[in-house]
This record gives structure tokens, sequence and C-alpha cells, in this order.
């Protein structure tokens, strides 16, 4: 979705996630795509507020649905939740080291 070439595109796909996500098939749906979970939990692709907005609601959906435990991982299913208590608009922050004379 982040690869979508505009925000209102990437919106539109995350809304169309977030209304099937209720759904019993979705969460198992969604894990059989390859790469998904991975590009869904990535923040560095995300452009927009509403993005990150909806994102983070499909995220919430995600950690919420009913057969959750028994789809996921342990390991996927820590990152989700670390994803919602973390918030929409979190972000990390990378370390960086500067020497004298640099720009």
């Amino acid at each position: 979705m982040s690869k979508l070439p505009f925000v209102e595109l990437s919106s539109a796909a995350l809304n169309v996630l977030i209304e099937v996500s209720h759904h019993q098939w979705s969460l198992q749906k969604f894990t059989q795509l390859p790469g998904f979970i991975e590009e869904i939990l990535n923040r560095d692709a995300t452009r927009g507020k509403e993005t990150l907005e909806l994102k983070y609601e499909l995220i919430l959906r995600m950690s919420r649905h009913p057969e959750v435990h028994a789809l996921l991982s342990e390991n996927l299913l820590t990152r989700l939740n670390k994803y919602v208590e973390s918030g929409a608009f979190f972000v990390e922050l990378q370390p960086r080291v500067t020497y004298e004379g640099e720009e």
C-alpha cells in the first residue's frame, strides 16, 4: 500500500482492508499474503497523517481479531501489540554520530 503513488489510493486500500477486517477469514488471508504484515508494520514507508491513522486502525483491529492467537505467532502478535501501544505517530529515533568538521 505504501508503494501506491498517491495518498488517496493508499487510504482507499486501507479503508477496504479495515472494512473486511471484522470477517473471520480476514486475518488468515492477510497473513497468507507474502510481505503484507511486514509492509503494514513498516512505519518508514507511510506518508500522510490520514494514512498513518488508517494503518494504525487496521493494526489495532488485527491485534483484537478473535482468532489472532490461533493464526499468528507470538512474535508477530507482540509486534502488532507494540505498534498499537506506541500509537499511530510513533517515530523511532535513530542515533547519529557526527564528527567535528562534518556538515
